[in-house]
């Protein structure tokens, strides 16, 4: 590819001078005719044209130079393009001469300030680049501007004729071309100039490197003598006016830049085999066969391992890919298709193998750190379910005691005799101690329920109720039970509910012939419990005994507002429990 693009770049030059060489013949053609010379800014054949004419084809040699010098390929091709502005402006200042008429003459003059404006914008372009300002945001901005303003700069001068903002004259007068002066635009055209050289200076300075910056001096005279030069020639000093602009720019302006590659302020080799070697990298670039074409200067020989595995790796000559080898530890090699063969890069992957495996190790710390910590939480968990069924049943033991001390109580006074009041009283008995037992039963649901599922809809609460009304009636109470309730109920609610329940049914135990209603309602801050009793003794002192024990282990001892009526036919009991507000208990 590159053999290609230098042949291409030969061809180039070739018709540049084809063409440079045709203009000479030509303005040689005119000037035997014997014509009278046109009027015009500059009169007559210049003295120097003969360096013009060496100047043609030695810029378009010195472009071909600094296409196989450069190495950036975007400042390789704006240094071309200054050295093809050099030659064109050469051709348009050797073809000005001959040319007749007022008209073509002015746009040949005119013609002067593409080079002069497109130049040091291009150089500016270079520095900028080669500074790596190019990427950064504000300085894409910059460098649009800097274009656009010289774009405009050269569209004003090439249409002059129109508003004579540029330069002023009248194409009435015969000698038009020494009779013109400078308007304002002119000298706002030379500041321009000025500034495009300060930003070039500038910007090679303060990107240059410390060592580099005092190799500046010969460009900043080169600078500094073509700016005095162009105020001198704008201000028409004497010793300026007979001289060649095109020419002193243009010289000026290539050995500027040519110091600027030679100093290695433009990055630049001598050719690009050269470029390649100086390259900090373990690179080769091999053919087909395996055969080392080019490597850099840091290239150390491949070990016959790595070479075994190019040559016996199935992969095409297209393919990117890399691979590691025993005979070359900590080195990666990375192959990439090139034209006719494959470069191998050699990287020292040491550092990062070292720390793959102090990672690795890391890992493996961690790895047995998770395994003990997830041990620990195993054994955490199962202390903790441990303990949790211990206080559920310590819980339960607390909240039935005083319930199973009567069972055991009844249980060890039972009557032994066959009398039959000791039979009536031991059926008595035992009819309590089974009240007690599913007591017990529900009741120690109800807590586990606290800690598993702990709220009560309609239906299930009705259950419970239900259930203690089957005893109820197991047992010769007539009993019936319903619960209107709109949201589910907290367990420890239905808990005390079931306390409050199951203390009146003893009161209806206690009663005889006996018919027990319970009604539970909720509203929005507490549950209402109703139960309505109706017996033939309900004053009596077993009766009142039995209501005592009531308020002191159900109503009091939850903090349950209550109310309890009693007649001689009936009893009642209406008991409010509150709903435990939000994000309280």
């Amino acid at each position: 590819m590159a053999n290609i693009s230098k042949r291409k770049v030969l061809v180039i030059a070739g018709v540049v001078a084809c063409v440079f060489a045709c203009a000479i013949v030509a303005l040689l053609e005119f000037d035997s005719l014997g014509r009278p010379t046109p009027s015009g800014p500059s009169k007559g054949p210049s003295a120097t044209a003969g360096y013009m004419i060496a100047l043609g084809p030695l810029s378009a040699a010195w472009g071909f130079s600094m296409y196989i010098r450069c190495s950036d390929a975007k400042i390789r091709r704006w240094l071309v393009g200054v050295a093809a502005l050099v030659a064109f402006w050469m051709l348009v200042v050797l073809l000005k001469y001959p040319i007749r008429g007022d008209l073509a003459t002015a746009l040949l003059w005119y013609c002067y300030y593409i080079p002069m404006t497109a130049i040091p914008t291009l150089c500016v372009l270079c520095a900028m680049r080669a500074a790596s300002l190019d990427e950064v945001a504000w300085v894409r901005c910059v460098r649009r501007v800097i274009v656009a303003i010289s774009a405009f700069a050269v569209f004003a001068v090439l249409t002059n004729n129109v508003h004579h903002f540029i330069f002023a004259f009248d194409f009435a007068d015969p000698d038009w071309g020494g009779n013109y002066r400078y308007a304002f635009g002119y000298y706002v055209l030379v500041a321009w100039y000025i500034v495009l050289f300060v930003i070039f200076f500038a910007t090679l300075f303060l990107s240059a490197r410390r060592s580099l910056r005092s190799m500046l001096f010969p460009i900043g005279v080169i600078v500094g003598v073509g700016v005095v030069y162009g105020v001198m020639f704008t201000l028409r000093h004497v010793a300026t006016l007979t001289s060649n602009v095109a020419l002193t720019y243009c010289i000026l302006a290539m050995v500027a830049i040519e110091l600027t590659l030679d100093l290695g302020f433009f990055p630049s080799y001598a050719w690009y085999t050269l470029a390649f070697s100086k390259l900090p990298f373990d690179l080769k670039v091999l053919e087909a066969n395996g055969d080392t074409v080019f490597q850099t200067e840091m290239a150390q020989p491949m070990p016959q391992a790595a070479a075994d595995t190019l040559k016996t790796a199935d992969k095409g000559l297209g393919e990117s890919w890399a691979f590691r080898t025993t005979g070359a530890p900590h080195t990666l090699f990375k192959v990439y298709p090139v034209s006719g063969g494959r470069a191998v890069l050699a990287e020292d992957v040491a550092a990062i193998d070292e720390r793959r495996e102090a990672l690795a190790a890391t890992q493996e710390r961690l790895r047995r750190s998770n395994a003990v910590l997830e041990r620990e939480a195993e054994v955490q968990h199962e202390m903790w379910r441990l303990r949790s069924e211990r206080e559920l049943f310590v819980e339960i033991e607390k909240s039935l005691e005083s319930k199973t001390r009567r069972i055991q109580m009844l249980l060890d006074s039972l009557p032994d005799s066959n009398d039959p009041d000791s039979i009536a009283r031991r059926r008595e008995m035992l009819v309590e101690v089974k009240l007690l037992v599913a007591y017990c039963k529900r009741k120690g649901a109800l807590v586990l329920a606290e800690k598993s599922d702990p709220e009560f809809n309609r239906e299930r609460l009705q259950l419970v109720f239900n259930e203690t009304a089957a005893d109820l009636r197991s047992i010769g109470v007539e009993c019936a039970a319903l619960v209107q309730t709109n949201t589910p109920l907290p367990a420890s609610v239905a808990s005390v509910l079931y306390d409050c329940l199951y203390d009146f049914a003893t009161v209806a135990n206690a009663a005889s012939d006996a018919v027990l209603m319970l009604f539970v309602q909720q509203d929005e801050r507490r549950v209402q419990l109703r139960a309505m009793l109706d017996s033939s003794d309900a004053e009596s002192e077993r009766m009142a005994a039995t209501f005592d024990e009531l308020r002191a282990s159900s109503l009091e001892k939850h903090r349950v507002e209550y109310s309890i009526e009693t007649d001689s036919s009936s009893a009642s009991l209406v008991a409010y429990v509150p709903l435990p507000t939000k994000g309280g208990k």
